[in-house]
């Protein structure tokens, strides 16, 4: 009969292809969307661009390492975008997730938007998908889908 062998134990023992290098806290953590920018909704009419990256400036954490750039998209979105730098997605996501609540606060109470909110823009510029929502749907637009009208004669398709 083999010796008892506690969890510690067991798992010095181990092959080294059987222990993960993960930890259990990070294998239980669920996977959500990723976000990689902030944007704002229904900005009001008459929001000066400078007064917009003074509020983004003022919120965001004075130790944090990730500088942010404003872009409007149209005249009623703003969308809040992390300059290039060294930071991993996950940490920029934490930035974002920081910078988020202090800025909602301010830009709400101050009447400058409707929402403000997580969002994910893709290597095109556009806006993916947004905090809140599901998964874009793909929707396909401008495709050419044949009809088929069932006739007697190809004649009959002109009249």
């Amino acid at each position: 009969m083999a010796p008892k062998l506690n969890l510690a134990q067991a798992q010095a023992k181990a092959p080294a292809s059987e222990t993960s290098s993960v930890n259990l806290p990070e294998q239980l953590h669920k996977r959500s969307q990723a976000f990689n920018a902030i944007v704002f909704e229904n900005v009001r009419i008459g929001t000066m661009h400078k007064e917009v990256e003074r509020i983004v400036v003022q919120c965001q954490e004075p130790v944090s390492d990730m500088r942010l750039e404003v872009k409007w998209i149209g005249d009623e979105e703003v969308l809040v975008l992390p300059a290039p730098n060294s930071l991993l997605p996950p940490q920029v996501e934490n930035e974002l997730k920081n910078t988020l609540y202090p800025l909602r606060r301010e830009l709400i109470s101050k009447s400058i938007c409707d929402r403000c909110r997580l969002c994910w823009v893709n290597q095109h510029g556009m806006v993916a998908y947004k905090e809140g929502e599901g998964k874009t749907k793909w929707v396909p637009s401008m495709v050419a889908q044949q009809t088929v009208v069932p006739v007697a004669n190809s004649f009959a398709v002109l009249s």
